[in-house]
């Protein structure tokens, strides 16, 4: 009931939230905030294109996809701040939902990057499972069983980590079990996270998929960093453990 006589705080600056029912982003952005980033723009093919070694280094054809562009103090990273720190599960399947704007290509199963065990048990959900939910609902594609692929290693978060460091920190941490190899063998996948920096979790996580000989791969994360900039602000000191 409380719910019911506290008003919706925006997640970016704070100010009140005129919710409305027919736009549940407005529940989280005010009016202005909800303005801004209605006008924001993906990133560009060239922009995602030109992402690092780690990604370079996948020795199969892959796309790389991306909905938003992150930028430092935006409303991009407050939403992610909000949904992956702050308990806002709903949230990130909302941004999923808009996010599904972005599929174009038909695939068989959306892959979400696995959390580790005693992460998921911690911040009780999978953001990137959530965005996957979001993008499921307005598209139908199916989600693959949370049993299929897992991340096999606890690795510190990226955002306080260098380039090489991401790519040391999350190599080998992936793994597809038996019955991902069987389920997803020759699908056409898409696999989901929710930021790609300098894509060493994404090429990581790509390179675990081998085993399963996937017709297609295409890499979507619902904000793309664009200019190297860092992504530690986001951060609280509480997540500094692994993720």
């Amino acid at each position: 009931m409380l719910g019911l006589f506290l008003p919706e705080i925006c997640v970016h600056c704070a100010s009140r939230c005129e919710s409305s029912r027919a736009n549940p982003i407005s529940k989280y952005l005010c009016l202005v905030c909800l303005r801004q980033f209605e006008l924001l723009e993906p990133p560009t093919e060239e922009q995602l294109n030109g992402k690092s070694p780690a990604l370079r280094s996948i020795e199969f054809e892959y796309v790389i996809n991306s909905a938003y562009s992150f930028q430092q103090q935006g409303i991009i990273q407050s939403l992610i701040h909000s949904f992956k720190y702050a308990g806002m599960p709903k949230l990130a399947t909302i941004l999923g939902e808009l996010s599904s704007v972005s599929i174009q290509e038909q695939f068989d199963f959306i892959v979400p990057v696995p959390l580790h065990r005693v992460r998921y048990s911690e911040r009780g959900y999978n953001q990137s499972e959530k965005l996957a939910e979001g993008i499921r609902n307005k598209t139908g594609i199916g989600i693959a069983n949370r049993k299929w692929f897992k991340r096999i290693r606890q690795t510190l978060t990226q955002a306080n980590l260098n380039e090489e460091e991401r790519e040391a920190n999350v190599r080998g941490a992936f793994k597809l079990t038996e019955s991902g190899i069987k389920n997803l063998h020759g699908m056409r996948i898409l696999l989901i996270d929710d930021v790609l920096t300098t894509g060493a979790t994404l090429a990581s996580a790509t390179k675990a998929l081998i085993p399963c000989k996937p017709a297609s791969v295409v890499l979507f994360a619902f904000a793309s960093v664009v200019d190297n900039e860092s992504i530690s602000s986001p951060t609280p000191a509480s997540a500094t453990t692994a993720e």
